[in-house]
């Protein structure tokens, strides 16, 4: 180990399988959230974007063409590494620091929404996070980021049950993130039922709390901040050390902890956007209710059913459906280029997408090409030495399962 390796484990990132998450995941999360296989996301490699061989993204970009909003506690515990302090005083000069942490403007957001709109997310650089390096392509709070970079896939192994669990891991780690943010603020003597009517307040200038840069207006900012105006360091720092002194305690402090929410801003965000951006808008921007907030224990309910329909595998014969051929990589498009090292994919007859493309490697192509027949799959296929041979023998039988690639024979 380094010597300038930090010895924390809530300061280095935490590997589930192949999955790296913030090491703050291990203590705000329920335990059993350890133990759980998640779906490999093969084809989802951010230092070798998928995305920039189908749609055209910049390969330095790639999806940081977004603004997340990262907890203040987490920016509090990222100075602990790296070149932390620096990175957190550049959120802060660029007026996108706000109590709740880094948070973007309803410019911002509305910059967003006109990237979509022209399908420039991934390419346009009208958005792009502070925490991307571009000279390396690398997030500089890798072990701190939040909750939706953590989970987030442009294409899933697993289909639509894929995108329904991650879905569900990220409304969850959300939900929990929120409810630490505001515990930590309640702690230090920031009152965040008074933060949330200064936020409304702003509604009526919905228009005006930038500058144009983007970033928050000084007029903004010292409404938001209060007495702690120009003290955002300490103020972060706090909520860190809050944090790592009750690690133990953050599942059930998400749990009982109340979350506040600026439903008159909200509301003036939706209403300031284009007419032309409507459709870029999800239902969640435009729920209006004042509903109570679903409780992270509930939260973790539902992700545990998607889970089990994940992996959910019925013993019984398979075989590849009669929509589907397996196909040698020729190495002619650049989508077989970019996957050179699989000799073989598989894709629909009638259809030329690419991103449904599933390429595979010599011994997965080996086991696929076994279902060309009826094949019965239970605990005996699985101890077949070619099986066994896999990586991850239920990952890859369930997710060619989940894509439809395989289908039940019928007795």
């Amino acid at each position: 180990m380094s010597a300038n390796e930090p010895q924390d484990p809530i300061l280095k990132p935490l590997l589930i399988g192949n999955h790296v998450f913030p090491g703050i995941w291990q203590y705000m999360m329920p335990k059993e959230f350890l133990d759980l296989s998640f779906p490999a996301e093969e084809r989802s490699s951010c230092m070798n974007c998928p995305k920039s061989c189908l749609d055209g993204f910049r390969p330095d970009y790639r999806c940081c063409t977004y603004l997340p909003r990262i907890p203040n506690f987490l920016l509090g515990l990222s100075t602990e590494v790296g070149q932390g302090f620096a990175q957190l005083e550049t959120i802060i000069a660029k007026g996108l620091a706000t109590p709740e942490g880094m948070n973007g403007t309803p410019r911002q957001w509305v910059d967003y929404l006109e990237d979509l709109e022209e399908d420039a997310f991934g390419k346009s650089q009208r958005v792009l996070c502070p925490m991307l390096d571009t000279a390396t392509g690398y997030c500089r709070v890798h072990a701190f980021r939040n909750s939706v970079c953590s989970t987030f896939f442009c294409i899933k192994d697993h289909g639509k049950k894929g995108d329904t669990f991650w879905e569900s891991v990220q409304t969850l780690g959300s939900q929990v993130e929120m409810a630490i943010t505001h515990w930590a603020m309640n702690q230090v003597g920031f009152d965040v039922e008074s933060y949330m009517k200064r936020v409304n307040s702003l509604s009526k200038k919905i228009k005006k709390v930038h500058v144009k840069g983007g970033g928050w207006s000084n007029e903004s900012l010292r409404l938001l901040w209060g007495d702690w105006y120009g003290k955002e360091v300490d103020f972060f720092l706090e909520c860190a050390a809050l944090v790592k002194e009750h690690r133990h305690l953050l599942w059930d402090i998400a749990n009982q902890s109340e979350i506040e929410e600026a439903k008159k801003f909200d509301r003036a965000m939706v209403k300031s956007v284009p007419k032309k951006l409507a459709d870029q808008l999800d239902e969640s921007d435009l729920d209006d209710s004042e509903g109570e907030t679903v409780a992270p224990e509930d939260l973790w309910k539902n992700c545990k059913r998607s889970y089990e329909k994940l992996w959910k595998l019925k013993p019984q014969s398979y075989r590849l459906s009669k929509r589907f051929e397996l196909k040698k990589n020729k190495l002619e498009t650049e989508i077989e280029k970019y996957h050179k090292d699989r000799p073989y994919y598989v894709k629909k007859k009638k259809e030329s997408d690419t991103e449904d493309h599933l390429f595979l490697r010599q011994d997965e192509f080996e086991v696929l090409e076994g279902f060309q027949e009826s094949t019965l799959v239970d605990w005996s296929f699985f101890a077949r030495d070619n099986v066994k041979a896999l990586a991850n023998p239920k990952d890859f039988i369930s997710r060619i399962y989940s894509q439809k690639i395989l289908t039940p024979v019928s007795d």
